[in-house]
């Protein structure tokens, strides 16, 4: 039910994409120098905005606040759209359709996805792109029943469609919002919890939740970090320690840099080359308006695919190949960002030939990418942060549609254009490519002291972690804590560093 309330969720929210089949009846509205383009964007800024920012505050209240919150402004966000139509209000129509929209958007995304990581740490790639994939089915269905509503009779459809489209939204949304929420603490799939732990390794929910999460502690693995005991050598010895990493951690690490980077890189030719495919078929093509459209959905229905089957396929490395699930999920990553590096060279022939399948290539991997995004996060920084971190790596997409839609207009669409922004492309998604090295997935790397990157076995960079004399309290518990504790050991540590210890060599208990 989890499952299939997002599914449903995501295909809800993807209606905001449909919206652009409205371009001419706006135009007619509020005269021929208005874009429904730019209120569009605008909805899109506030998206990533609110996913930006939105995490932290969604984590601590729990899914079915930030669901009901997001339905809300959603909903409302599409009825102030629909009387913005009716009073002929443009300033009406960017804050409601703009503004609040968008901000629920984001915070819908980020709460449904969040909440379904939790739920499936053993097919999270699968479950989360299948559910993503939703966002892009359901602006296809949409698509669809506005443009037979708008064509039975455009003049009278334009004045209840928001209203419609809000109303089913905020019944449908709260109807998720009821069955969203979070795991239990004794919920667990086959054998592990939802930060996939072995259960005979997981610590007591009960000491968890008094001990850390109501009295503000910190959960620190001293023994683990000492470097003697640097090579985190199993699965369950990697997700413990990714467990216990902070946010700040998270936002402040280079690896997460490095997966910005590249993840940004890799939705380039969606971004920015497929919204003016149309112009360049018909203006350099020659092609109907209507080959454009063809092309397009043939397009979108391939990066569909994409973002279900790669996420797909890093699920079975994993249980095949027993892989670490981060490894997995960025050789995956990798591979769909060299392959769209590939295929872009390829295009910068073809791309005239609107039927080549170097299209649907590049299209495929650029969706995969997307796909694979959340569970790769998660695996890298826990699921406590992923919401966070998914929110923030959104913003991405979002300001790169905003700019790219801003500079369409003055973009002009030639054959010597589009070849530039190819060989752009081309090169972006190159760099990305070569920069996925230094997103570490190794626990060795990931978790020494100071900074360090290993290539075939061989440690390429090794920067050491500069010692804070002040720090002599903490210092102190440290070494306690590492002549007196195993290695799979952890301590919650007081703000005034009282210590208590919790440990598995004999009661199963570690956290």
């Amino acid at each position: 039910m989890i499952a299939l309330m997002t599914l449903v969720t995501q295909g809800i929210i993807g209606s905001i994409y449909s919206f652009s089949i409205l371009e001419p009846h706006v135009k007619e509205l509020f005269g021929s120098e208005t874009k429904f383009i730019q209120v569009q964007l605008t909805s899109t800024l506030s998206l990533g905005l609110a996913a930006a920012v939105s995490g932290p505050f969604l984590e601590r209240g729990g899914p079915r606040a930030g669901m009901t919150v997001g339905s809300i402004l959603f909903s409302v966000g599409l009825l102030l759209a629909q009387l913005a139509i009716v009073v002929k209000s443009l300033p009406l129509l960017y804050i409601g359709f703009g503004v609040l929209a968008g901000i629920g958007h984001g915070i819908l995304l980020i709460s449904s996805i969040s909440t379904l990581l939790k739920w499936f740490p053993d097919w999270r790639g699968l479950v989360t792109g299948v559910c993503l994939a939703g966002s892009g089915l359901g602006t296809s269905l949409w698509k669809i029943l506005y443009d037979n509503m708008l064509q039975s009779s455009p003049s009278r459809s334009l004045n209840y469609l928001f209203a419609v489209t809000g109303g089913a939204a905020l019944v449908i949304l709260l109807l998720s919002a009821m069955v969203l929420r979070t795991p239990p603490p004794t919920f667990s799939v086959n054998g592990h919890d939802m930060h996939n732990i072995p259960l005979s390794a997981a610590p007591s929910m009960t000491r968890v939740q008094d001990d850390f999460l109501n009295v503000s502690m910190a959960l620190i693995n001293f023994a683990a970090l000492e470097p003697t005991h640097s090579n985190v050598t199993t699965d369950k010895e990697y997700f413990q320690q990714v467990k216990a990493l902070t946010l700040v951690q998270c936002i402040f690490s280079t690896d997460f840099f490095w997966l910005f980077i590249v993840f940004t890189a890799s939705l380039t030719p969606t971004v920015l080359f497929l919204p003016q495919i149309n112009d360049a078929a018909t203006i350099i093509l020659h092609k109907t308006p209507q080959d454009g459209d063809n092309f397009l959905s043939r397009m979108t229905l391939t990066t569909t695919i994409g973002v279900i089957i790669a996420p797909l396929l890093s699920d079975l490395v994993i249980r095949i190949a027993y892989a670490n699930p981060a490894n997995a999920r960025k050789m995956v990553f990798f591979i769909m960002v060299a392959v769209e590096a590939t295929m872009l060279g390829l295009l910068m022939d073809e791309w005239k030939d609107l039927s080549s399948g170097v299209w649907y290539g590049v299209c495929a991997c650029a969706g995969g990418g997307y796909g694979i995004i959340p569970s790769l996060i998660t695996d890298m920084f826990g699921v406590y942060n992923a919401g966070t971190m998914y929110g923030l790596i959104m913003t991405s997409h979002s300001i790169g549609a905003v700019v790219v839609g801003f500079l369409l207009p003055s973009m002009s669409v030639t054959e010597d254009a589009v070849h530039v922004q190819l060989v752009v492309m081309f090169a972006i998604v190159v760099f990305a490519a070569v920069m996925m090295v230094f997103v570490r997935t190794n626990p060795t790397d990931r978790f020494v002291h100071g900074y360090q990157l290993t290539l075939c076995n061989k440690v390429v960079i090794r920067i050491p972690s500069r010692t804070n004399s002040d720090a002599t309290n903490i210092e102190e518990i440290r070494k306690v804590a590492v002549s007196s504790a195993a290695i799979d050991a952890f301590f919650l540590i007081s703000p005034c560093f009282d210590l208590k210890l919790s440990s598995n060599s004999q009661e199963h208990s570690q956290g």
